[in-house]
């Protein structure tokens, strides 16, 4: 897989979608509020993600960004529509910081955290994804290892050695059950890889699925169109979770992007006219 340098993808000028200093920033503010795009094709990201936001203030959420420690503590407490998330993004298992990583979080009108979604950024360089699981970095970080109890990785994908430059891991989506007729597991990996390229200039942008999912028809709502197993988390030596690599570069993710944001988006829409669904689908990891 053929993957540009990141500073390839710089433009000669940037999009601000909110003017504001971005100085002083709460520890939790609405996802555009200051948001500075320098990478890829900043009008079309801008236009997508305004699109995307003033979807999501139809069905109800207000989208804000949010330290990457709060999907750990959302997880916790939506255990029993939410289940286990990737070890990829959780501050229990490697550090994480706003450098290199980040959270989406929708809330209600009543204040209350109805979705999620995250990712973490790697700068990989001439090292490949296959390189990160093998030494466990793709959990702990550059030198980080796995103490007693905690997970690991196996990743056996070929194309998982292709994988290089600047990638971005897209995941822990979790949509509250009241709002899962929406089709917002669509949209909101989508906003995700979006956010990511427009901030950081990713290259390559993937994600795990669980093999269940992979064989269902939600699969197909994600947007990508590469699948190879396989990938495997053991916690002391038994294996907890199976599915398969999933990943799209950056030419995939902007030609998908611009067609959700005319099809894709005009479905959430007709949704949202015909009132609240009851999709029966299951949450995602």
């Amino acid at each position: 897989m053929a993957s540009a340098h990141p500073s390839t993808l710089a433009q000669p000028t940037s999009l601000d979608l909110n003017p504001r200093s971005r100085t002083g920033a709460p520890a939790s503010k609405p996802l555009l509020e200051d948001l500075r795009l320098d990478y890829g094709p900043i009008q079309d990201i801008g236009e997508f993600l305004l699109r995307c936001n003033r979807c999501l203030g139809d069905c109800g959420i207000e989208l804000h960004l949010a330290p990457i420690s709060e999907i750990a503590r959302i997880n916790t407490l939506e255990q029993s529509s939410w289940g286990p998330f990737t070890p990829i993004l959780d501050t229990r298992v490697g550090d994480l910081t706003a450098e290199e990583s980040y959270c989406f979080v929708g809330r209600n009108r009543d204040g209350r955290i109805v979705a999620v979604q995250g990712g973490r950024v790697f700068e990989g360089g001439e090292r490949s994804l296959q390189d990160l699981a093998d030494d466990q970095s793709l959990y702990y970080g550059k030198g980080g290892q796995p103490g007693p109890g905690q997970p690991t990785c196996i990743v056996t994908s070929p194309s998982a050695r292709l994988i290089k430059g600047r990638f971005v891991y897209s995941g822990a989506l979790w949509v509250h059950p009241e709002f899962r007729g929406f089709n917002l597991a669509a949209l909101l990996p989508r906003m995700s890889r979006a956010y990511a390229l427009g901030c950081w200039g990713t290259d390559v942008t993937f994600a795990f699925v669980s093999d269940q999912i992979s064989s269902s028809p939600l699969f197909r709502s994600y947007g990508y169109h590469k699948l190879e197993p396989s990938y495997s988390i053991y916690y002391n030596g038994e294996k907890s979770y199976q599915g398969s690599l999933m990943w799209m570069d950056q030419d995939e993710l902007v030609a998908d992007m611009l067609e959700f944001g005319s099809a894709g988006i005009a479905e959430i829409d007709r949704r949202i006219g015909l009132g609240r669904g009851k999709n029966k689908s299951a949450a995602i990891g």
